[in-house]
């Protein structure tokens, strides 16, 4: 429990969060905006979505994301900016085309398999942020609209496949002419935080993509101390005090039936379960390492949950 805290604890950030350095022109280091490849396996095709730029929030640099127009049939792409890195392709004409109009029905399943080269793996991550923040213009044109996907995942041996712990979204239509901070709140799937992997995906674009459309994007931040949980909009439980070193009460809106109360450590193991409380539950900290736990309560079926402060 004590070498999980102390990961946790430790601050995580995103590489290159604020696209200072770059690898060239069009990529940033770090992130995945230029991709290539071949169509039909004999055409060559490479394209670019990221454009290194000075019009910054801070620093010297930002990332200025837009659709692409090919050559390759007069196409616009909606464009996909991926934390990570990614493969090569081979596509043929109609994905191709079916990727601008975004038709993804139509796309032919072996060229879906073709497809996950281009998407990212992310990179590494110990513990899901609860909030991922950052700092943004956007000049649509036409109907287009700039989204941001996150999402965590933590690899289930037994099963073979990544199982998500945490997602979040956003979409973003109206034009931003001057830098604001937008706010994407995650929302835990789990009882535990702990995840290997995180991936972020920011995109431009709509089902008639207009290479005209300018998303800059700088300053990305990771937040950890607050959560959204999914089936807990309004939380019938009270933390307090919370950061606390020493001892925590967990408090009820309503008494009239017994609860219990789970913690859990940032690894997700259970080490303390309180069974059919009919009060306030208070519990001494100090034997718990520095960190952050989640704390569970379970009334009538429906689950409350929220996260402790050790200091």
């Amino acid at each position: 429990m004590v070498i999980c805290s102390v990961i946790f604890v430790k601050a995580q950030t995103l590489p290159n969060n604020g696209f200072e350095t770059w690898t060239n022109a069009t990529t940033p280091a770090n992130w995945a905006s230029s991709y290539s490849g071949t169509v039909s396996g004999i055409i060559p095709l490479s394209f670019s979505f990221g454009t290194k730029t000075v019009d910054a929030h801070s620093g010297s640099y930002a990332l200025k994301v837009s659709p692409n127009l090919i050559s390759l049939g007069s196409v616009t792409l909606p464009a996909f900016v991926q934390l990570g890195t990614v493969g090569t392709f081979n596509l043929d004409a109609a994905t191709l085309a079916a990727l601008a109009s975004m038709d993804f029905e139509n796309i032919d399943i072996n060229q879906l398999i073709a497809l996950q080269t281009l998407i990212s793996k992310g990179i590494a991550m110990s513990d899901s942020p609860s909030e991922l923040k950052f700092w943004y213009k956007f000049l649509p044109d036409s109907s287009d609209q700039a989204t941001v996907n996150v999402i965590t995942t933590k690899w289930n041996s037994t099963l073979n496949i990544a199982e998500v712990v945490a997602t979040g979204s956003t979409a973003i239509s109206n034009l931003t002419t001057q830098y604001a901070e937008m706010n994407v709140p995650m929302t835990l799937e789990g009882a535990s935080s702990a995840c290997d992997t995180i991936r972020v995906i920011f995109s431009v674009g709509g089902v008639n993509s207009s290479a005209a459309s300018e998303f800059f994007i700088d300053d990305i931040t990771l937040k950890f101390n607050s959560w959204s949980v999914e089936n807990n909009s309004i939380s019938n439980m009270k933390l307090y005090p919370n950061p606390t070193h020493d001892l925590v009460t967990v408090s009820l809106n309503d008494y009239s039936s017994s609860y219990d109360v789970e913690v859990y450590d940032h690894c997700g193991k259970l080490i303390t379960n309180v069974k059919n409380m009919t009060d306030s539950y208070t519990f001494s900290t100090e034997t718990m390492a520095a960190g952050i736990y989640l704390i569970k309560t379970i009334q009538n079926g429906t689950t409350s949950t929220s996260k402790l402060v050790v200091e």
